[in-house]
């Protein structure tokens, strides 16, 4: 999923607004940190979107082998049942 450039700036508009509402040193500068959190991404991204998460590559499916191929001859063995090893 992509985050565009609107969603960023939005995003450091908001922890701006409640940095300014802020009471105390220790919250205005949470905020800051904030905010300077969500520059370093932007300007990381070189001009590009902002990916949240990579995109996934398309994995073609590889077939499954054949388990039950393989059946167990023991006296005790009930066949093809899972629970034989």
């Amino acid at each position: 999923m992509y985050v565009t450039y609107k969603a960023f700036i939005d995003k450091m508009e908001q922890e701006l607004s409640k940095a300014k509402q802020a009471e105390s040193a220790k919250e205005i500068r949470s905020r800051m940190s904030a905010v300077k959190a969500l520059a370093e991404l932007v300007l990381e991204a070189g001009g590009q979107e902002v990916s949240q998460e990579q995109k996934c590559q398309q994995v073609s499916p590889q077939p499954m082998n054949d388990l039950g191929a393989k059946v167990l001859e023991d006296e005790e063995a009930n066949g093809e049942s899972i629970f034989d090893f």
